[in-house]
């Protein structure tokens, strides 16, 4: 199964004495193998590199009026996502987003975003 890009928006937030810095989610693709398992990978991006390492990266399902977490990943020294599950969680989803979770360093918040896959 492959799931491509739809929608991107991003979380803004602001804190008197912190400078905020944007961060981009990538998805790079979500696929499964015969295994039955589902693999999701992609990198996060900022323009300030403390933004990149150690994020918490999650996706979640939804099935109607539920919702699940899939799974939930943390990105490497330069940015790099991966999240594995069971495939058949994907059966008749309705929506399945990324979601990259804010983090402040010092005085520096960087932003999250959410993205949503079909």
């Amino acid at each position: 199964m492959t799931v491509a890009l739809v929608v991107a928006c991003g979380l803004a937030a602001t804190a008197s004495a912190a400078k905020t810095v944007d961060s981009q989610l990538h998805v790079a693709k979500v696929f499964s193998v015969p295994s039955g398992t589902a693999i999701g990978f992609g990198t996060v991006t900022s323009p300030d590199k403390r933004c990149v390492d150690n994020r918490k990266v999650t996706m979640r399902i939804e099935h109607g009026d539920e919702s699940e977490i899939f799974d939930v990943g943390r990105t490497g020294k330069n940015g790099g996502w991966q999240v594995r599950g069971q495939a058949d969680s994907f059966a008749e989803s309705t929506a399945i987003f990324v979601i990259l979770a804010p983090k402040r360093v010092g005085k520096v918040k960087c932003g999250g975003m959410k993205l949503g896959l079909a």
